[in-house]
């Protein structure tokens, strides 16, 4: 499996991620009290995050193993190898959690259950411990800032898309790096590989994994005189939107 595992370890977490965060939108839907329903969702992901943690604290030298390893890009399948050499009392792990707990784990989809199963049988409780652990951990990262609550309300984040060309990703690049060196983002501060790609993610845009070498490259490597038609295109839109408001209001007149 070797890279194929890395592959297929990150499809899961980016899959299971979704299916935590459409749990938790399915119940702030169709809750009369939205405010009493984001508390339950937040300590409900806080007492689920909290039996992972019991486990990791058991194998903390196994667990600290994988994520180290999986952060420096090493390769899912010879990590779990590893751990079963050095770490094989860690290799069943899974949280526990009582029924008078009242928690109960948000499972996996059916296709993602499938592809653990493609894992050897040896790894897929490590592959799925980890996936859990870290998919909560994003979520608990995520959650305030889509279930923004007040004295009065609590609002989703709303759901935002770049529908760009799919085959111009350039023309996102080039607007953020623009609008960064403008100081209209960070005040121009900040490493602007990591802006742009926050930014992409939470319009749902996939730069790809070597972005940089293409993308932010042909930005340092354009010439002086070349001018991104990206800014034309937002200049046109815009006139064309003040047009239209004096237009309406000509005619309310």
């Amino acid at each position: 499996m070797n890279h194929d595992s890395t592959v297929q370890f990150d499809l899961l977490l980016q899959s299971y991620v979704k299916t935590i965060e459409n749990n938790c939108l399915a119940q702030f839907k169709k809750a009369k009290d939205k405010i009493y329903v984001a508390d339950r969702i937040l300590n409900q992901l806080r007492g689920i995050i909290r039996f992972y943690s019991l486990v990791f604290t058991k194998h903390n030298k196994a667990c600290n193993y994988f994520i180290e390893k999986y952060n420096r890009g090493e390769e899912i399948e010879l990590i779990i190898k590893n751990m079963w050499e050095n770490y094989p009392e860690a290799m069943k792990m899974a949280p526990e959690i009582d029924e008078r707990d009242n928690i109960e784990l948000i499972p996996f989809n059916e296709s993602d259950e499938q592809m653990i199963r493609k894992f050897p049988s040896e790894m897929q409780a490590v592959v799925a411990f980890n996936i859990g652990y870290l998919a909560l951990s994003e979520i608990l990262k995520r959650l305030p800032g889509y279930l923004n609550q007040t004295e009065n309300t609590i609002s989703l984040k709303y759901p935002m898309k770049w529908t760009g060309s799919e085959n111009n990703k350039n023309e996102f690049v080039q607007l953020i790096y623009g609008l960064h060196e403008a100081g209209l983002i960070n005040n121009g501060k900040g490493e602007i590989t990591k802006i742009t790609e926050a930014l992409a993610e939470t319009l749902e845009l996939d730069l790809g994994k070597h972005w940089q070498s293409n993308l932010s490259a042909s930005i340092h490597k354009a010439n002086m005189e070349y001018q991104p038609p990206i800014f034309d295109k937002i200049k046109e839109a815009y006139l064309k939107y003040a047009e239209k408001l004096a237009y309406d209001k000509k005619r309310k007149k």
